[in-house]
């Protein structure tokens, strides 16, 4: 068996049928971003930050054998996509005229829902890393 194979063994083992469902959502979503990337800047990013993901997780793999500490590659690419999605779209100074008129938007409501999901991932890359570091996991 191969790290690859190894790494994916370990998650299925690891991770309840809810994670998978997650994995799967937040697989869903960021391949989404192709149907956008002709007319916007950043669904142009996404594919980058999910390959960039996934390298960061399989050089973690193979340097710990710890599935737990995926978020580290999470932290390191998708806190600064958030924060760029976020000041370019999504916060109040640039939506003037409101979010619902902006509702009618394919590409706002892939988007809206593409940085709620790595967010909620966020939120829980940060649980995981510190119940590694307190040797919880």
């Amino acid at each position: 068996m191969n790290e690859f194979e190894a790494m994916d063994q370990a998650m299925r083992a690891q991770s309840t049928p809810a994670v998978q469902y997650w994995i799967n959502w937040m697989g869903i979503v960021q391949i989404a971003s192709i149907i956008f990337v002709w007319k916007h800047k950043l669904a142009r990013l996404v594919i980058p930050a999910m390959l960039g993901v996934f390298i960061a997780a399989y050089i973690t793999w193979i340097t710990t054998h710890n599935i737990w500490l995926f978020g580290i590659g999470h932290f390191v690419f998708w806190i600064p996509l958030a924060i760029i999605i976020y000041r370019r779209e999504l916060s109040p100074a640039v939506n003037t005229g409101g979010y619902l008129p902006r509702l009618r938007s394919p590409y706002f409501i892939w988007l809206s829902l593409y940085f709620v999901t790595i967010v909620i991932s966020l939120v829980f890359d940060v649980r995981d890393v510190a119940l590694v570091l307190l040797g919880l996991k």
